[in-house]
């Protein structure tokens, strides 16, 4: 469901924050110059590869394609959210899902992020400070997720493309991600047995928020992001949870992930197009998103 970009915020801002915990940021420009070209490496020959094919697929059955085309040339700036907003798109429209390249305006979100947090990072010293928790960088964090929930939920009543596809109103919950890895490592070791039932809690909470209705979109979506935040911070390596989700098939899942996220979408909406989605069609797009995202 549309809950999974959250889950995705939430996480890519532990291990960002993670990630940079171990860099030294002494050097600013080597600092930053090295965060972007790791960052471009990453996303970028994907992307690239993604939006050629994914643009001849799609004339192939849209017979008006100028809009997917255009917004996933916005894509490659980083802006397709941006068009999303300027279209009025509804996040859970007709529209929204035939248009081949939706998907992308998280990773957008995402760059967007990128431009702000590294600067953070530095003047708040985190890293080559301290590699685990820093007040500046914390307090920081705190103020601006909190401000930015406010606005989420501002707009989520007065403008919903705003609300769901702007960088600013999805600021917290990368930013929940961020100092939930600062305050993991102040964690007690040992922990009272309640607490070995949270990861247990937390992602029963997640899947029962996944079958709630769109109509509960503002309190599925802070009750997504609070759960995930309880599973990361309460995980246990001696828990049956931990050994589920660290077994070799499920953990290749999460290294194709990315590819999974670009392709995923494309395949989704070609079918829409074509032969619709069904019981009977399900099983053969699960595998067609699974090797084209693997190769």
């Amino acid at each position: 469901g549309y809950l999974g970009v959250d889950i995705f915020f939430v996480i890519s801002g532990f291990v960002i924050t993670a990630s940079l915990s171990k860099r030294d940021n002494r050097r600013f420009l080597r600092f930053i110059s090295d965060f972007y070209s790791r960052r471009i490496r990453r996303l970028l020959p994907a992307l690239i590869f993604f939006l050629i094919i994914g643009s001849l697929l799609i004339c192939m059955v849209d017979l008006v394609p100028r809009n997917s085309l255009l917004l996933g040339l916005s894509s490659l700036f980083g802006i397709s959210n941006f068009f999303l907003i300027s279209h009025s798109t509804d996040y859970f429209g007709e529209a929204a899902e035939f248009l081949a390249f939706t998907h992308t305006w998280s990773l957008s979100v995402e760059e967007q992020f990128y431009f702000v947090f590294p600067f953070l990072i530095f003047l708040s010293n985190f890293g080559s400070q301290n590699k685990t928790f820093n007040k500046k960088l914390f307090f920081i964090l705190i103020c601006l997720a909190i401000a930015s929930l406010i606005l989420y939920i501002f707009f989520y009543y007065s403008n919903q493309s705003i609300a769901y596809f702007s960088m600013p109103t999805r600021f917290w919950e990368i930013a929940s991600g961020c100092i939930c890895f600062q305050i993991y490592n102040l964690r007690k070791k040992n922990f009272h047995l309640g607490y070995k039932f949270f990861p247990i809690i937390s992602i029963s909470g997640i899947f029962i928020t996944f079958f709630q209705s769109n109509q509960f979109a503002l309190v599925n979506t802070i009750a997504i992001v609070f759960f995930t935040l309880i599973f990361i911070y309460f995980y246990d390596s001696k828990e049956k949870t931990y050994l589920l989700l660290s077994n070799d098939k499920l953990t290749f899942i999460g290294r194709i992930s990315y590819s999974l996220y670009l392709w995923h979408w494309i395949i989704i909406c070609i079918s829409r197009w074509t032969i619709g989605i069904n019981y009977w069609s399900i099983p053969i797009q699960i595998i067609i998103i699974y090797f084209s995202s693997t190769f």
